[in-house]
């Protein structure tokens, strides 16, 4: 007889046709028992293969693959989707540019089983694959390193401990449900204003370093750079929302890109601006580059890296102020 669906695998797809095969092959091949869990996709009408690449899984696989249409399209409706349609007593949320190690489900679903009821969620490291183009190691290095990721769940700890906030996790199903799902409001950023409601809560999150996934980032610069302009634009929106989240540290791009276009301005008109916004701009760089330098194997990858930073940091500090002034949704 079947043994009931313990774990449920929730994927929000819109055009992932490029990794949704390496995604899907992944979790099919876990090192967990094959009939104690399920994958449910929602997808939000992608106009390329995904939908009939899932589909060709689903009719062969073993191990039950659902496909939900998600009217909404966007990533927080579909993992909504996904967790009232599942079975099982514990969720794991990824996306379809992951690829999953193959004790994931058996690291993360085992390490919540054995604690103790307030922890919410157990989670892991992510890391860039092998296979991914210069441009997206580039960027993993940049989002990864201290003066790119400090205060958020990119700075991933060489232990096991208790964190803040958690990517790529395994919940507990019914404090998913107590807090209320993800936020449909929050385009970017589901998963942080998750957490913090969780946290509220009263629940714990804790961190493994024992298992990971591998994660695609964007493949070019203009594509990261409206990656960090939606995360700036979410953070201040989170911020709204929960005033006493607020951290110096992510005030820091904002603060960085006036600065830096108020003495840009100035400079054609004052000595002294000049003087200040070439220190600005010197120390700036110095900093980036000495960062850069820890993790650049070459001359191309260190200047790559180096206006990584730039693409990074300005895009978040004007998505940040877009969030912060503008009443659009992103």
């Amino acid at each position: 007889m079947p043994k009931k669906i313990k774990v449920s695998i929730v994927i929000a797809t819109r055009n992932e046709e490029k990794t949704i095969e390496a995604c899907i092959e992944s979790l099919l091949n876990q090192s967990y028992p094959k009939n104690n869990y399920e994958i449910i996709f929602a997808d939000g009408f992608s106009s390329d293969r995904t939908p009939e690449i899932i589909q060709s899984y689903s009719k062969k696989s073993k191990i039950p693959i659902i496909i939900l249409e998600n009217l909404k399209k966007d990533s927080g409706s579909g993992r909504n989707l996904g967790i009232k349609k599942a079975r099982g007593e514990f969720i794991v949320q990824l996306s379809g540019h992951t690829v999953a190690d193959k004790n994931l489900l058996k690291i993360l679903v085992g390490k919540l089983e054995k604690s103790p009821k307030d922890v919410a969620a157990v989670g892991c490291t992510h890391k860039t694959p092998g296979t991914a183009s210069f441009l997206q190691k580039v960027f993993g290095a940049a989002m990864g390193s201290y003066v790119g990721g400090f205060g958020t769940s990119q700075i991933q700890p060489a232990r096991e401990e208790f964190v803040e906030s958690l990517s790529f996790c395994a919940f507990r199903k019914k404090v998913l449900l107590e807090v209320g799902l993800n936020d449909p409001k929050f385009k970017v950023g589901q998963d942080a204003e998750l957490n913090i409601r969780i946290r509220k809560a009263g629940y714990k999150f804790l961190y493994t370093p024992k298992t990971f996934v591998w994660y695609y980032k964007r493949p070019t610069y203009p594509r990261f750079f409206m990656q960090m302009f939606r995360y700036g634009w979410g953070r201040a929106r989170m911020m709204q929302k929960h005033p006493d989240t607020a951290k110096i540290i992510y005030f820091a791009p904002a603060s960085f890109t006036i600065l830096f276009a108020g003495l840009l301005f100035a400079s054609f008109r004052s000595l002294t601006a000049q003087f200040l916004f070439s220190l600005l701009f010197l120390s700036y760089s110095a900093a980036v580059l000495f960062s850069s330098a820890k993790s650049a194997n070459s001359f191309t990858f260190l200047l790559a890296e180096y206006f990584a930073f730039w693409a990074m940091h300005l895009g978040y500090g004007i998505g940040f102020l877009w969030g912060v002034f503008s009443k659009i949704k992103l």
